[in-house]
């Protein structure tokens, strides 16, 4: 058994994103996939344990009471590059469909937990299994009040101390029971995105809307995105 910090990032609102037309869904996952990559990009030092739908699990070797491995400069990176991302492709934008004119509605919230894990391996396939995994996990379902947040368990918490502290809202996780939680307001006051915001340069946003159809193309016919695509803002 090894000792890890857990980190989940999770887009929120993501089911209501997704829609049933074929052209719109296969818009979805292009905007899902490069905020996606903005996350993993700047994940560091946190390892990719693997991608969930519209989440990443990470974790990161770590034991509780270690020299702090950088957790909230590691989410505040990430929700950084995320918007940052996500506002590129909104002045971007030259699609009107479902997805691509919902897509400023889209969120990041993180939990974070530490814990014993041990590595799964079952036929070619592997993963990290353990009560701590589970528990990482069923913190997605909690009652924070705000749309973007840290929230962590109590080994945690010296982690994601900052000004203004974390906010203490125990939570009953299921299967899991009373669990002491901490939270922290990622939004800084910030109001959220809007959908219409200054335009790219006309170039960009023709090349920006070549990429999307043909990123939407792979996305249709099941193939793996080209290097060349993903590079591409």
């Amino acid at each position: 058994m090894e000792k890890e910090l857990f980190l989940i990032a999770d887009i929120g609102g993501y089911t209501r994103f997704l829609r049933e037309q074929e052209k719109s869904l296969s818009h979805a996952q292009v905007v899902v996939a490069k905020l996606l990559e903005a996350l993993m990009d700047s994940a560091q030092p946190f390892q990719v344990e693997k991608l969930e739908g519209d989440a990443v699990f990470l974790h990161l070797s770590w034991t509780a009471g270690a020299k702090d491995p950088g957790l909230l400069a590691a989410v505040r990176r990430m929700r950084g590059d995320f918007t940052l991302k996500q506002s590129g492709m909104l002045a971007a934008r030259t699609c009107d469909c479902d997805s691509c004119s919902q897509m400023h509605k889209l969120t990041v919230k993180f939990v974070a937990h530490a814990g014993e894990a041990a590595r799964q391996k079952v036929g070619p396939y592997s993963e990290l299994a353990g009560m701590a995994v589970i528990v990482v996990h069923r913190m997605l379902k909690n009652t924070v009040p705000v749309r973007e947040y840290l929230l962590g368990t109590a080994n945690v918490l010296p982690l994601i101390d900052a000004t203004p502290p974390a906010a203490r809202l125990d939570q009953d996780f299921e299967g899991i029971g009373p669990t002491p939680a901490y939270y922290l307001d990622l939004s800084g006051g910030i109001a959220p995105l809007k959908p219409e915001i200054p335009k790219a340069p006309l170039l960009k946003r023709i090349i920006a809307r070549v990429v999307l159809e043909l990123r939407a193309m792979v996305f249709r016919l099941g193939l793996a995105i080209p290097p060349i695509l993903k590079n591409i803002n």
